[in-house]
């Protein structure tokens, strides 16, 4: 886009959302910057908004970094709870077990 303001990123999903012939969107992954936030909550307001995987795992190296160290277990704990659980108990408890 030329320009990431929340005027075209309404433009953008407003478009987004006529070519899915206005299907119901249930969640909405990015990068949680402010403009496009602003734009979902303008256009897709009932549509949870997240934050997608790889700026999750950029968030966690960040204030976590010190948990990724050689021979910790946590970077791999860390992902499995992001792709392999599909039962929610399971992921509830790997998530405890991190935590």
């Amino acid at each position: 886009m030329y320009d990431e303001i929340a005027e075209s990123f309404e433009w953008l999903f407003e478009t987004f959302l006529d070519a899915m012939s206005v299907k119901k969107i249930i969640s909405f992954l990015t990068d949680q910057d402010q403009a496009i936030a602003k734009a979902i909550s303008q256009i897709m307001p009932k549509v949870f908004h997240g934050l997608c995987t790889f700026h999750l795992m950029q968030n966690a190296l960040k204030h976590l970094g010190y948990l990724f160290k050689s021979g910790s277990k946590f970077s791999s704990d860390l992902k499995a709870c992001i792709y392999d659980y599909e039962n929610e108990h399971e992921l509830i408890e790997a998530w405890n077990s991190l935590i």
